[in-house]
């Protein structure tokens, strides 16, 4: 996030996948605890949430990218 908006200026939803997230009691909190220590009141721009297949949606959204790169260079 912080490579995008360095400053934290825009509300920012990150997507996770995995069992650790879903299932671990507290574990959302803890990273959220993360994020208050790195960036203060700024973290509360950001917001936790669970995506299934975070895999399966990242690899569309690539090839989606990739696939509108070639066509914009043709």
């Amino acid at each position: 996030m912080t490579w995008i908006d360095p400053k934290l200026k825009n509300v920012h939803t990150v997507g996770i996948d995995g069992s650790l997230f879903e299932k671990y009691s507290g574990f959302k909190t803890k990273m959220t605890d993360v994020f208050e220590e790195l960036y203060g009141e700024k973290a509360e721009r950001i917001t936790l949430v669970h995506s299934k297949d975070g895999s399966g949606k990242g690899a569309a959204i690539i090839a989606a990218v990739a696939a509108s790169s070639e066509a914009g260079s043709a």
